[in-house]
Parts: C-alpha cells; sequence; structure tokens
C-alpha cells in the first residue's frame, strides 16, 4: 500500500515538473545596450577573463567565498615565482622555461571541479 502511494506521488510530480511553464511577462532589452562588451563592467575592469578582485574585508582578512576559497589571490599579476618538477615523461621542467602567457592547471581527483574539466584540459594538451 505504502509503495504504490509514494509511486502514485513520484509519477504526479514528475507529470507536474514536466508541463510546460505559463506565460512570463518579460521587459524587451535594448538590443544595442546588451551586445555591446562593455555593457554591466565596472570601470577600473582589466579585460581579462577573471573579475577584479575584491578589496580586502575591514578587518584586513582575505574574503572568502561560501567554499572558503579566496577570492583574491596574492600572487595574481606578479612575477611567477621559480620552481622544477618532473614532467609525466621523466623529463625535468624549469620555471624560467615559461616565457610567454602560460595556464598552469593543478588539480585533484577529490575535486569534482577538476574532474569536470579533465576534458577540456585533455583537448588543450593534444591541441
Amino acid at each position: 500500500m505504502i509503495r504504490t502511494f509514494l509511486a502514485a506521488t513520484a509519477l504526479v510530480t514528475l507529470i507536474g515538473a514536466c508541463s510546460p511553464a505559463g506565460e512570463t511577462d518579460v521587459e524587451p532589452v535594448d538590443t544595442a545596450e546588451a551586445a555591446s562588451p562593455e555593457a554591466g563592467l565596472p570601470e577600473d575592469a582589466t579585460g581579462f577573463i577573471t573579475a577584479n578582485p575584491l578589496p580586502l574585508a575591514d578587518d584586513g582578512s582575505i574574503r572568502r567565498d561560501d567554499y572558503g576559497r579566496p577570492y583574491e589571490y596574492a600572487l595574481l599579476g606578479k612575477q611567477l615565482p621559480h620552481f622544477t618538477g618532473t614532467m609525466r615523461d621523466g623529463t625535468e621542467f624549469d620555471s624560467s622555461s615559461l616565457t610567454n602567457w602560460t595556464v598552469i592547471d593543478v588539480w585533484g581527483l577529490w575535486c569534482g571541479d577538476c574532474l569536470a574539466d579533465g576534458p577540456y584540459a585533455a583537448a588543450l594538451a593534444t591541441a
């Protein structure tokens, strides 16, 4: 009896969720203003993909999002610190060989966002 009730409730919920939404009144948008790349950008926008960092909190601490990640990074816009490492094929790597724009993507198997970016990183590596 309970199974039948739960199955019927789930079916009604599914059908209700898949029905088309009602009409909504949407105000038309000025297409000239919306198409402008500068629309909605702050005056001090840099033109980079990343947003401008927020200022420090009132107490001088670093602002963080809901997950505890900082909004700004101390080395953002600074020269890359020197580091070395071993590549996957066993050759040594030195950061002094990076002379142009470079993307360093550090990720781990525990990170859901990193795993979602995996196919894009693989395509970038083979491009």
